[in-house]
């Protein structure tokens, strides 16, 4: 199977945010995929994320029937993920406070990770830390 990163984007009243956001990972590798946990928007993001989605195979939406929180969303996104067996995850906010620029900078540290199996060893459910072009230090989630 070849190897195709997550990226979990949970969201709630990101409308604005979301049609910006998503060209903007996408872009950064082919092997991306989002997928957007929705907690039922009033706003409409999880009608407007599943607008993008039947446009865009890489990006699938998960709709939840209520505001259940950020942590609760990146579990179901994150086991979502295990199922699909997909070889890494990030975590990202869709409100630009995490800048999608990095996830290229975050998969290519997770190169040569990845033992003889396929399997990711331990190693890549740590956390990341690489240097950013211009010396600083940025640090992620690897699943």
């Amino acid at each position: 199977m070849p190897e195709r990163a997550l990226v979990i984007i949970p969201t709630y009243n990101e409308a604005a945010n979301v049609p910006n956001l998503v060209p903007q990972v996408l872009c950064q590798d082919p092997r991306l995929e989002i997928l957007i946990v929705d907690d039922n928007s009033p706003d409409g993001t999880g009608q407007l994320a599943e607008a993008i989605a039947q446009g865009e195979p890489r990006v699938h939406v998960l709709h939840r029937d209520g505001k259940r929180g950020l942590g609760t969303a990146y579990v179901t996104g994150f086991r979502w993920a295990l199922e699909r067996e997909y070889s890494y995850v990030f975590e990202m906010d869709a409100d630009f406070s995490h800048d999608p620029a990095h996830l290229k900078h975050f998969l290519k540290a997770t190169e040569g990770l990845r033992s003889s199996t396929g399997r990711c060893p331990a190693l890549c459910y740590r956390t990341l830390r690489i240097s950013m072009p211009g010396g600083s230090p940025v640090s992620g989630s690897g699943t």
